[in-house]
């Protein structure tokens, strides 16, 4: 398998999601099964299929310390599962973020750069969301 082609294709089809949930972001079908269960859960799978193949490796590593967390890393399915990870929880939290901003009536020109944090630094987008919605709801 080709990791650097795959790799495209995987952030090209996490960016047309993206792109999908905030154009459709008012169609809760597409927010809340589309992009907020089936993507994450295709991603989910994706994630399972590279941790498979990351056990017949013969550098193990573990997740209890940083040096073993490095040697875990060094190898390519290991690290295309912890970047499919990202995507995954990243794509459920921001269209979790825009669900819940519409159920508290947020407007959506301050969901936007919560949902853009997010997409770029995941936990601070979330962060940033959370903020917002104390201040806001």
């Amino acid at each position: 398998m080709n990791m650097s082609l795959f790799y495209k294709i995987i952030n090209i089809a996490a960016g047309i999601a993206w792109i999908v949930l905030i154009l459709f972001r008012n169609d809760p079908y597409i927010t809340g099964v589309i992009i907020g269960w089936i993507v994450p859960t295709v991603l989910a799978a994706t994630y399972s299929f590279f941790i498979y193949r990351s056990f017949a490796s013969k550098e193990k590593g573990t997740m209890l310390t940083f040096e073993g967390v490095k040697t875990l890393f060094r190898n390519p399915n290991v690290m295309m599962a912890g970047w499919i990870h990202y995507l995954a929880f990243d794509l459920f939290i921001g269209a979790w973020e825009l669900r819940d901003s519409q159920q508290h009536g947020i407007n959506f020109l301050f969901i936007f750069p919560c949902l853009l944090l997010t997409i770029a630094f995941g936990p601070i987008g979330f962060l940033a969301y959370i903020l917002l919605r104390s201040f806001t709801a």
